[in-house]
């Protein structure tokens, strides 16, 4: 680009998602042809847009697999339209793209279109326009080779052997699962273990489900967890409101059309933030990607208090703000148009603050969100904001995420399992939460009792052994204690920093996170779609938990799917 730059042959780069476009250090390509959402561009009655069209050299497009046909349809139509000034054409350009160089970039593994119309690659003759390179490793996870194996196996499938038939997408022969993806998969759901969304901890870790309502009940989840640790935090409840044209209507939980409407603002924003823990937010809109680099998709941080400001507040049962400027009953705001939202991105230096400063933080307001087809109600105005506790996979692709909870159930696109797991570089920070499928179940239960019989054996020679026993002795006595130590610690210490006190609370602490009664009913709670049935006479602690003492039942027929063997290795392959 640099050496096209200096010839005068001006390139851009851009994508289609702001998140992506923001990495690059581009622009997105919806504000690049200035289309709307019916893919309407406003170049064509715009000159001076058209005539800097006219002297765009070349694009470099990246994740292109989330482009559409429709979109490349119309933004062929718009090159081809608008063809590239004479003097700025390479000899052998050709007029497919107006005599314009182009560069795609991206994983043809990863998610298919959000819109759910066929990607780009499905065009006639597209394999004939471009020449492809696949690159020969895998840069997130170099220095994880382990890891980065299975990566690619999941990548390709997870399947040592493809079914003989296919027939209208659906695989009516059982697959051949690899086996180190299993042993993988067993593996996270048995870190993931007990983990929800009222016991996660919520400074570290985003959970990535496929459907938004269990994306919202994980963030309800830990918005109740907030609430009993830190009562005293700002609590704050920002509605929206629909627009008809005629009237405003503000959001009534009661009200079943408003209860049904699907959008993609939230209904209601729960903030709830204090010193100790600043909530984590998640922009829902492409606000400034050029200077401030705010997209949809941005992880932010709201300030620890006067986090927000507004005029048609109302507080509930007449309570006011208390001296220390926290609130002391939650507030429910209605739609008010100078509501602003104080917060920052989540790598600044304003962490650690407990005040805002007139130069901290961004303000996030009120924006209506405009509707494709005709909505009785009205378009949702609403904050541009989310809670970041747990996202959708289709939001959580272009992000790296440092500690992963994926939610496995109700997988519905390709890609979306790949895309789970390739958000963090590490093994040990991708966790399954849940309750596990019907053929992996067995296989995670079993894994949980060896556990649990090491943790016994370790604890009963932590208390025969003698104080005369030096940590180190300890730890070699004590192996997998040693273990746990080391994975809290994310770090591999000397034994002679453990001492006997360390490795039996570690012990203990582990015994009652891996406890399996209590790990089935929290898997269940995550959804609820499903309930653990366990036979009380062959129950036995401590012992090889199989189907036939442990069940797992669907509340509706719509999750029968997932406990199916068959219908999990479908998931798997798709």
């Amino acid at each position: 680009m640099h050496e096209e730059e200096k010839r005068s042959r001006p390139w851009k780069v851009c994508a289609p998602s702001g998140i992506a476009a923001a990495n690059v250090g581009g622009v997105t390509l919806h504000s690049l042809f200035q289309m709307n959402a019916l893919y309407e561009s406003r170049v064509e009655a715009d000159t001076d847009e058209s005539d800097a069209f006219m002297e765009l050299s070349g694009l470099i497009i990246d994740e292109h697999t989330m482009v559409d046909t429709d979109f490349w349809m119309a933004m062929k139509h718009l090159m081809q339209l608008f063809l590239l000034s004479s003097h700025l054409r390479k000899p052998t350009a050709v007029q497919a793209f107006g005599y314009r160089d182009i560069i795609l970039i991206g994983d043809l593994c990863q998610l298919p279109p959000a819109s759910g119309r066929p990607p780009l690659v499905t065009c006639f003759g597209f394999l004939h326009m471009f020449d492809f390179f696949v690159l020969k490793e895998n840069r997130r996870q170099e220095k994880y080779v382990k890891h980065g194996c299975v990566f690619n196996k999941i990548r390709r499938g997870g399947v040592t052997s493809w079914p003989a038939r296919l027939k209208h997408g659906y695989v009516y022969e059982r697959c051949s699962i690899d086996a180190d993806v299993q042993k993988y998969v067993v593996d996270a759901y048995v870190r993931g273990w007990g983990l929800s969304g009222s016991t996660v901890d919520i400074e570290h870790g985003v959970a990535m489900t496929s459907l938004r309502k269990d994306k919202d009940a994980w963030n309800n989840s830990v918005v109740k967890k907030i609430e009993n640790d830190f009562p005293h935090c700002e609590k704050v409840d920002v509605t929206c409101a629909y627009n008809s044209g005629l009237h405003k209507q503000d959001y009534d939980p009661v009200n079943e059309e408003h209860v049904k409407q699907r959008q993609h603002y939230p209904k209601i924003l729960k903030l709830r933030t204090c010193h100790e823990h600043r909530c984590r937010l998640v922009c829902l809109k492409n606000v400034d990607l050029r200077y401030k680099g705010l997209a949809n998709g941005t992880m932010l941080r709201c300030l620890a208090a006067n986090s927000w400001k507004g005029r048609g507040v109302r507080h509930r049962c007449g309570q006011q703000r208390s001296p220390n400027s926290c609130i002391i009953d939650i507030i429910f705001v209605a739609h008010d148009e100078h509501f602003v939202v104080y917060a920052t991105k989540i790598d600044e230096s304003t962490v650690s603050k407990r005040t805002r400063m007139p130069e901290d933080g961004h303000e996030f307001g009120i924006a209506e969100e405009s509707a494709i087809v005709y909505n009785p109600i009205g378009s949702a105005c609403a904050i541009l904001l989310d809670l970041a506790y747990a996202v959708t996979i289709h939001k959580g692709q272009g992000l790296t995420i440092p500690r992963v909870y994926a939610l496995l159930e109700h997988l519905f696109a390709h890609g979306q399992l790949y895309v789970q797991n390739s958000r963090t570089p590490k093994e040990e920070d991708f966790f399954c939460v849940g309750v596990p499928p019907e053929d992996i179940l067995p296989l995670v239960l079993h894994q949980l009792n060896e556990f649990h019989a090491q943790i016994q054996r370790d604890l009963q020679i932590l208390r025969a052994s003698s104080a005369e026993d030096s940590p180190a002795d300890l730890c070699t006595s004590c192996p997998y204690g040693l273990h746990v130590l080391e994975s809290a610690s994310k770090e591999t210490l000397d034994a002679k920093q453990y001492a006997r006190e360390n490795l039996e609370e570690a012990l203990q602490h582990e015994s009652r996170r891996l406890d399996i009664r209590k790990g089935l009913e929290i898997a269940a709670g995550v959804t609820n779609r499903f309930e653990i049935v366990i036979d009380e006479k062959q129950w036995q602690p401590f012992l090889l938990c199989t189907n036939e003492n442990v069940q797992i039942k669907p509340k509706s027929n719509k999750s029968d799917a997932w406990c199916s063997a068959r219908e999990w290795n479908y998931e798997s392959v798709q």
